[in-house]
C-alpha cells in the first residue's frame, strides 16, 4: 500500500539522519508538490501544497537538486505549520525516469546543524525509497485494473460482490440502510445487430460515464454483465433507491 510505504519512508529517513521529523511530498517541478506522508509533525498538515520554488520541497522539485538549510525559517515560501523546524535536508525522488516527489528530513531541537554528508546519505536512501514507491504504485495500478471493467470504467462483477459483502457486514453492525439498484438497457441487442459491436461498445462506454457522473460520489457503480449495471446506494432506503433508479 503506497500510503503505508510513504509513512515507513518518513520513519526510516528520520532514524538514518537522526532528525525528529520527515515528509514525503509528491509532485513535480511544473505543478508543485503535495504533502502525502509525514512523521513527527501534526497529521493535519497532510495535503499541504507548495508551488514550484516554495519552501525546501518546492525548490528541490523545481531544480531537481538536493538542498540543505540550517535556517529553515528564512527559506522563502516556508508553509505554515512548520514554524518549529530549525533545519531541513531535502532530496528529489525519481522513478520511471521522472521526478515524482521530494523526501525531506528536519530537526526541531538543538543541535540543529545538518551536514552535506547527511544530505548525501539521504539522497542514497531516497533512491531506495523511490524504488519502493514505484513498486507500490505499480501494485496499486494492477489491483485497480483487476477490479475495473475495462470497457466502461465501472467496477466489474467480482468487485461488486466484494463491495456488497463488505457493506452488508457494515450495515449489520451500524443499522444503516443499503439498497441495490439493478438496471439494463432496453433494445441493446438491436443496437449490436443493426450497427455492429463497436457501436454497442461505445453505447456501453457512454452509459458507464453517465452513471459515474450522475450518481453520488460515494455510491458504488458496477457493470454486472453484458448490458446490465448495478448501483449500490449507501444510506438509501427503498424510496431513496427509487429516486436513484429514476435519475
Amino acid at each position: 500500500d503506497l500510503t503505508r510505504v510513504l509513512v515507513r519512508i518518513c520513519e526510516e529517513a528520520t532514524a538514518i539522519l537522526g532528525g525528529d521529523c520527515a515528509c514525503v511530498w509528491l509532485g513535480d517541478g511544473a505543478n508543485g508538490v503535495r504533502l502525502e506522508a509525514l512523521y513527527g509533525l501534526p497529521p493535519e498538515l497532510v495535503g499541504t501544497r507548495l508551488k514550484p520554488g516554495e519552501g525546501v520541497a518546492g525548490r528541490v522539485a523545481a531544480n531537481g537538486d538536493p538542498m540543505l538549510t540550517n535556517d529553515y525559517g528564512e527559506v522563502r515560501g516556508t508553509p505554515s505549520g512548520f514554524e518549529e523546524v530549525l533545519s531541513c535536508a531535502g532530496v528529489p525522488m525519481y522513478w520511471d525516469g521522472e521526478l515524482r516527489g521530494v523526501l525531506a528530513v528536519g530537526n526541531r531541537q538543538e543541535p540543529r546543524v545538518l551536514t552535506h554528508e547527511q544530505l548525501g546519505l539521504l539522497g542514497g536512501f531516497a533512491d531506495l525509497a523511490a524504488a519502493a514507491c514505484r513498486n507500490a504504485s505499480a501494485h496499486a495500478g494492477l489491483a485497480r485494473e483487476a477490479r475495473t471493467d475495462s470497457l466502461t470504467g465501472c467496477l466489474n462483477h467480482a468487485a461488486l460482490h466484494d463491495a456488497l459483502r463488505r457493506e452488508l457486514s457494515r450495515c449489520e453492525r451500524t443499522g444503516h440502510n443499503l439498497s441495490l439498484v439493478l438496471l439494463d438497457l432496453d433494445g441493446f441487442k438491436a443496437v449490436n445487430e443493426e450497427h455492429g459491436h463497436l457501436v454497442g461498445d461505445d453505447v456501453l462506454r457512454r452509459v458507464g460515464q453517465s452513471l459515474r457522473g450522475t450518481m453520488r460520489p460515494y455510491d458504488t457503480i458496477a457493470r454486472y454483465g453484458g448490458d446490465e449495471f448495478a448501483v449500490v446506494a449507501y444510506g438509501a432506503d427503498e424510496a431513496a433507491a427509487g429516486e436513484v433508479a429514476d435519475r
